[in-house]
């Protein structure tokens, strides 16, 4: 079994397809939160972030709606795949996609130029340790404008009262099906020792002209109680605006549950 995610996220088409459906209303939401806390924003106005974009599918939907926009990858599988879609849809915004660290962005993106950046359904959890979620607030804090924000979607953990669970997703696309399966072991759990991390197991079922193959993989995403989490923020140079829905409304943090973090500059 692969433990690393690959079979997976290397696989940019295969990822894409998964996921592909109900993006355009998500990015919708996303133009709501982006006018709502940046209420002279404008498609033209100001650029988009999006770390660990992978195949770039919300960059793709704005670019679409005429927005410009960076994305950032460690893959360079997604990062290719990324740059061919959004050439082919030959928008007017501008757009770049690069290979790089999230913990790093010098010579990627200079500062003070970015209006809003997201990180959406639990992203940021893959970074392993507090030092480099630490490293990652610190430059997304240097590259937003001084009005800018930073809309983090995050689930919180509620440390021994949550069970294991499991989702199911399907996607096609010209000739692609794609079936996943998804078991999510919270840390504490007989099968996941692990203090601060939740274990993600993942079975693929791929059939691509009647031939079906099957890949299973796993990795770990770190876990927050909303007091780790409110913790990390307080130790950064960022600041909690508003913790928001997926349409941009304002809902109350609580464990065990997801919702978007609106963080900007201090």
């Amino acid at each position: 079994m692969d433990t690393t995610g690959g079979g997976f996220y290397d696989d940019p088409r295969i990822y894409d397809v998964l996921h592909a459906q109900g993006t355009a209303d998500e990015v919708a939401g996303l133009q709501a939160i982006c006018r709502r806390f940046l209420p002279r924003w404008r498609p033209g106005r100001g650029t988009w972030l999006e770390p660990a974009c992978g195949t770039a599918r919300y960059l793709r939907a704005a670019a679409r709606r005429g927005i410009d926009c960076v994305g950032i990858d460690l893959h360079p599988a997604s990062v290719a795949y990324a740059r061919a879609r959004l050439r082919a849809l030959r928008s007017s915004a501008r757009w770049r996609i690069e290979l790089g660290d999230v913990t790093d962005l010098s010579g990627i993106v200079e500062s003070n130029t970015i209006a809003f950046a997201f990180c959406l359904i639990n992203t940021i959890r893959h970074l392993p340790d507090g030092r480099s979620m630490a490293a990652h607030l610190r430059e997304i804090a240097r590259v937003l404008r001084p009005d800018g924000v930073y809309a983090v979607g995050l689930s919180l953990t509620a440390y021994g009262r949550e069970q294991a669970t499991e989702d199911h997703w399907h996607g096609h696309r010209a000739g692609l099906d794609v079936r996943q399966v998804v078991q999510y072991l919270p840390p504490g759990d007989a099968a996941n020792p692990e203090p601060r991390s939740e274990l993600v197991v993942s079975h693929l079922t791929i059939t691509r002209r009647g031939r079906v193959e099957h890949r299973d993989a796993a990795y770990r995403l770190r876990t927050y109680s909303l007091s780790q989490w409110l913790g990390v923020i307080a130790r950064s140079p960022l600041r909690t605006l508003a913790v928001v829905d997926e349409q941009g409304d304002d809902v109350f943090a609580h464990e065990p549950g997801y919702a978007i973090f609106i963080l900007g500059r201090r």
